[in-house]
């Protein structure tokens, strides 16, 4: 399931939630290495799961029934009305950002939910990949961080 036990992290950090919410980014295979996947199966949580790859659509139309898939590239989305569409709480308990930073890509879409969602919506809990070993990382950790730092997190 968890690539490499978010999911866990976030059940334990969370205290075994029920019906939470979560914003997937980068979501990949319906469940193998999904970070949502278990919060969704045995936690009855829901979510957005944000995909640039098409190939993965049918399998979360078959396996993911609480799950809104949004094919694109994910610092292109309407983060605003996705979280309005599917009506997000204030409070969403798990944000997951898991794609290439070498294309900034990472960073654009922090930016994104930073201007787009930030002043109205509060993470409770936030997995970030930076991916700080590469040398190709467009320092992505300092950055983000910065942006972290000024929300609060």
């Amino acid at each position: 399931m968890g690539q490499l036990k978010q999911d866990e992290f976030v059940i334990t950090l969370l205290k075994g939630l029920r019906d939470g919410t979560w914003l997937e980014i980068g979501s990949n295979h319906y469940m193998n290495i999904s970070n949502t996947y278990v919060l969704e199966k045995h936690f009855n949580w829901r979510g957005i799961m944000v995909e640039q790859d098409e190939q993965h659509l049918e399998s979360y139309k078959d396996y993911r029934d609480r799950g809104i898939p949004i094919i694109a590239d994910a610092s292109q989305v309407d983060y605003k009305k996705a979280f309005e569409d599917a009506k997000f709480p204030k409070y969403v308990d798990y944000l997951q950002i898991d794609i290439d930073v070498t294309n900034d890509s990472t960073m654009k879409t922090l930016e994104s939910l930073d201007k787009q969602v930030m002043d109205d919506y509060i993470f409770r809990v936030v997995t970030f990949e930076h991916d700080v070993y590469r040398p190709d990382s467009n320092n992505t950790r300092l950055r983000s961080r910065e942006i972290f730092d000024k929300r609060g997190y």
